[in-house]
């Protein structure tokens, strides 16, 4: 069983390690992205913004996403709505940057569990762009404490 305090022990390792690498520059990035998540409801699109900062192959992005869920007429309100803080530890690589990422988040989904719920999130990426510019793709796991697991996956750009 992992203990509460060390599920964000290894995000905090990797920010004190790229913020004190030897001739690390910060980057900040932006981006936005749409996101599909399939097992929700018979499955939901949503869109999302990102922002983030990257000291070389290490990056910490906030991730907020928005999805439209179609419910039934009967079920009253539907939504699904998350935030997330991810690490990031990216192959440098001139041009096709493949990534892992982790973090946790926050998930409001309803029906449901009803109240916000932490979230666990663990995945992967692909960039394609020079620089901070480009275009990405994630496939990501949401692991929450109570409720149903969840796949989302994202397409989008960075500036």
């Amino acid at each position: 069983m992992i203990l509460p305090w060390r599920r964000g022990a290894w995000l905090l390792a990797l920010v004190a390690l790229a913020l004190g690498a030897p001739g690390a520059s910060g980057q900040l990035v932006f981006g936005a992205h749409v996101a599909r998540a399939p097992d929700l409801f018979g499955g939901a699109d949503g869109f999302g913004l990102r922002a983030g900062l990257e000291l070389g192959p290490v990056g910490v992005t906030a991730v907020g996403d928005w999805y439209g869920v179609d419910c039934p007429p009967d079920v009253g309100d539907c939504h699904y709505r998350s935030g997330t803080l991810l690490g990031t530890v990216e192959v440098p690589a001139p041009l096709i940057r493949p990534y892992l990422l982790a973090g946790l988040g926050i998930r409001d989904l309803a029906p449901g569990p009803g109240a916000s719920v932490r979230t666990t999130v663990a995945g992967f990426g692909l960039r394609v762009g020079l620089g901070p510019a480009g275009v990405f793709t994630e496939v990501a796991g949401e692991l929450p404490r109570q409720g149903p697991a969840q796949l989302v996956l994202r397409v989008g750009a960075r500036f």
